[in-house]
């Protein structure tokens, strides 16, 4: 599975998930307001299929904790990230958008994503993104100052990437679920 392409990969993502996500979120009693999808996500330099379960802002952040920590369980991952953007959010995110306001293919998704993480010499502000609507998160997460971060993010998307994509600024809170 791990030299297949990123569709096949989806494909048997969403395939295992339909075995577990709706026995998972109804015990914690998230089945009627949960949505699940299987997204680009990225990890030091790579980008492969991510789960992501989309839950409601009114969920306590122990319901999110359990369900990352479930979820790290059954894919055997040594953490899940859980993240929250909301204008009140502690941590800085640059989201990398379209021009056109499409959404980037996992192709491309992995292209700008490789540029990103192969110049950014620190690999601290490029460490991981998860996709959101469309568009590439990254969450200042790491020891960087928000201002560090942003830097940061601004110098590499100016340099590397290419003109039809631009950057927005947002806050979200973030943590890692760890086993």
């Amino acid at each position: 599975m791990s030299a297949a392409s990123f569709r096949i990969k989806a494909k048997g993502q969403r395939f295992a998930e339909r075995m577990f996500i709706d026995d998972l979120l109804e015990r914690l009693g998230l089945d009627s307001v949960a949505k699940s999808d299987v997204v680009p996500g990225g990890w030091k330099r790579s980008v492969n299929p991510s789960s992501q379960i989309k839950l409601p802002v009114r969920t306590p952040v122990a319901t999110m904790r359990a369900c990352a920590a479930a979820i790290g369980l059954i894919w055997r991952q040594d953490a899940v990230a859980v993240s929250r953007l909301h204008p009140n959010g502690k941590k800085l995110a640059v989201v990398l958008r379209r021009v056109d306001g499409h959404a980037f293919t996992p192709a491309q998704a992995q292209r700008l994503y490789e540029k990103l993480y192969y110049h950014d010499s620190r690999k601290q502000a490029t460490v991981g993104f998860f996709e959101a609507q469309g568009a590439l998160v990254f969450i200042n997460g790491g020891e960087l100052s928000d201002d560090d971060f942003q830097t940061t993010m601004i110098d590499l998307a100016e340099r590397y990437l290419p003109d039809d994509v631009f950057l927005d600024l947002a806050r979200a809170d973030f943590e890692i679920e760890s086993r």
